[in-house]
């Protein structure tokens, strides 16, 4: 197992007991490790899909602790990322192929944040956007560094999560 999977795992078991602070120092951490190793990695997809769902675990804490403008950094910072790799024109087409399945993902987080939390006009446009882009694309393969955030995801998408949407986030 690679490092920083080890330290996403750390955050996980910080998470479950809800020692806040410790699972936010263990997603950042494995967010920058990931981040060290995928500036001569670009096209690692284990990589790409690490680095989203540590993204997305903070996202989830920042939403537990209601720090509603923080977690909307990080759902929107992997939508923004992919996006623009997705522009880019020097990836292999298995990797381009692997872009849209990481995009789908994102995609989804932001649009299920945007349901738990209220959005302005422009975003809840993008929304919309969104929406129909994913309209157009096939059911993502799990990817299995994203397996690491699903109980996390599930969590901050329950009804019982205590979330509401009180603030609009921009």
């Amino acid at each position: 197992m690679a490092q920083w999977q080890d330290i996403t795992l750390q955050g996980n078991e910080a998470y479950r007991l809800k020692q806040w602070d410790r699972a936010e120092v263990a997603y950042c951490k494995a967010v920058s490790t990931i981040e060290a190793e995928w500036f001569v990695k670009l096209e690692d997809i284990s990589l790409l899909m690490g680095w989203v769902a540590n993204m997305h675990n903070l996202g989830c804490l920042y939403e537990q602790t209601d720090n509603i403008q923080q977690a909307s950094h990080h759902y929107l910072m992997p939508y923004r990322r992919v996006l623009l790799l997705m522009k880019e024109d020097c990836f292999s087409t298995e990797f381009q192929h692997y872009l849209l399945y990481a995009m789908r993902t994102v995609s989804k987080a932001l649009l299920n944040f945007s349901h738990r939390h209220r959005v302005c006009q422009c975003c809840e446009e993008k929304m919309a956007e969104i929406r129909e882009w994913l309209k157009q694309y096939p059911q993502p393969l799990m990817m299995s560094a994203y397996n690491l955030s699903i109980e996390r995801s599930e969590l901050c998408s329950s009804p019982h999560s205590g979330f509401t949407s009180s603030d609009s986030v921009h």
